[in-house]
């Protein structure tokens, strides 16, 4: 058993599975309950890791579907007194739940039920993988700030009672949060905080790497600096196959695609989508990852000048966001629906829909989004402008919404640093002032975009 978790550990994966199942086998010989049931929990936890390696194993009913698995350790552990691994399994349930799409009350139940064991058998250690469950139910539901607080609860309450592995892990949540609002410099000094000594083990140090590397990535893509990005890019790509978190994976397939849009090659990035979409067909793999690919094909499709192409990608994409309660997908894809309505001039219909979500959108703390849905709202503004007489009240007041949709979505892509895409909104500006005969203004907006493009190649150019 030992010798399955440290081959696992170094990457010897098919090594590992015979190692364990081998302790299957002897476990049940000798009736050992206790190591039988931590073998099956493992099998399962590294089956939804790697599922092409245990693939034939399922088939032939050695370790069974997921909720059949997970039924049965939590039985036996019950029945065995091995209260820690009782309570892992219900947070296992609760998170197949949420991999499935099903009901969000069924998996915070298991959540309920896995914390009534903690707290009655005092088993602090526990608290780090139930609150991780907690922060991404609270992601998912596009409540980032609860997401946040329960993260930051764990590591001001409960850190010290847990393994290091539990307290990286919430570190390197809130980490990428600020990433996300355009903190990068706050997110990294938050990595740098943990402490070195517990940083010297091989696996926990590589997951730091990784999530330090994400966040300067992240900010080099924003910053324009493709050089630099790249570099970055080919170090986690060459190590992606030793994650045991298809999240961490995503997120870096996801950047690399970023990657080749801003290199212009939409042909690579659209080969890359429809690669990662063929692999993550199987009904068994996070449904939340196969939506974001779907809205990444209408991204891309939108950057091709083919946003029509996409409505029936988009409207699966909001399908199966609004089953599985994936609240910030969900505003994502309508926000593409509403984007694909403006192209096909139903400018009415995308300004009800992008009136209806910005709201909420505005919740879930993400910047990139709620800029793309402003820029939409513009987009919209001006489409109904244009079907208006000229000089009227109504078009003035089309126009000056446009003009403070553009704004905020200026607002948001700088809280982020993303260069090119100011320069985007400040061009829609003085394309507006142009339209409305603000000669003057135009030019003002036309010389700003000048000045944002020359520091935007100063800062390409001088790295970070």
């Amino acid at each position: 058993m030992n010798l399955a978790v440290l081959q696992a550990d170094f990457g010897c994966h098919k090594e590992a599975i015979s190692a364990m199942l081998e302790t299957v086998s002897t476990a049940r010989e000798n009736r050992d309950m206790t190591c039988l049931n931590f073998a099956l929990n493992w099998l399962f936890h590294f089956g939804r890791a790697h599922p092409d390696l245990v693939r034939d194993l399922e088939s032939n009913s050695l370790l069974g579907a997921g909720k059949e698995s997970m039924a049965f350790l939590r039985v036996k552990a019950k029945e065995s007194g091995m209260w820690t691994l009782w309570s892992s399994v219900l947070l296992s349930e609760a998170k197949l739940a949420l991999i499935n799409g099903d009901s969000v009350a069924t998996s915070l139940e298991y959540v309920a039920r896995s914390s009534q064991v903690i707290v009655e058998r005092n088993m602090k250690g526990m608290f780090g993988s139930q609150l991780s469950l907690f922060a991404g139910l609270w992601n998912r539901l596009g409540l980032t700030p609860l997401s946040n607080l329960i993260s930051d609860i764990f590591l001001r309450c409960h850190a010290r009672h847990s393994v290091f592995d539990d307290e990286l892990k919430h570190t390197c949540r809130i980490a990428l949060t600020l990433a996300e609002r355009g903190q990068y410099d706050a997110g990294l000094q938050r990595l740098e905080r943990l402490d070195e000594n517990s940083l010297r083990s091989w696996k926990p140090r590589q997951y730091w790497h990784k999530y330090r590397g994400i966040i300067k990535l992240k900010k080099d893509l924003h910053h324009n600096n493709l050089d630099g990005a790249e570099e970055l890019l080919a170090q986690l790509l060459q190590s992606k196959s030793d994650d045991l978190e298809p999240d961490m994976a995503f997120l870096v397939d996801s950047l690399h695609v970023d990657c080749l849009v801003r290199r212009g090659d939409l042909q690579a990035a659209s080969i890359r989508v429809d690669g990662l979409i063929f692999k993550l067909q199987d009904e068994s793999k996070d449904i939340a990852l196969r939506v974001k690919l779907l809205l990444l094909k209408v991204s891309l499709l939108d950057k091709c000048g083919r946003p029509q192409r996409a409505f029936s990608t988009a409207m699966r994409a909001a399908s199966l966001a609004w089953r599985a309660r994936l609240i910030p997908c969900l505003w994502h894809a309508i926000g593409a629906l509403s984007n694909i309505l403006v192209s096909l001039g139903e400018f009415e219909a995308a300004i009800q829909l992008l009136t209806a979500i910005l709201p909420r959108a505005l919740e879930c703390e993400s910047s990139g989004l709620a800029a793309r849905l402003y820029s939409y709202f513009a987009d919209a503004s001006m489409g109904l402008a244009g079907n208006v007489e000229p000089k009227s009240t109504k078009r003035t007041e089309y126009v000056t919404g446009a003009l403070g949709a553009v704004q905020k979505a200026f607002d948001h892509y700088s809280a982020i640093e993303d260069v090119n895409r100011q320069c985007e909104m400040m061009a829609k500006k003085a394309m507006i002032m142009k339209l409305t005969g603000e000669t003057a203004l135009a030019a003002d907006y036309a010389a700003a975009y000048v000045e944002l493009r020359k520091s935007a190649d100063a800062l390409s150019l001088g790295g970070t």
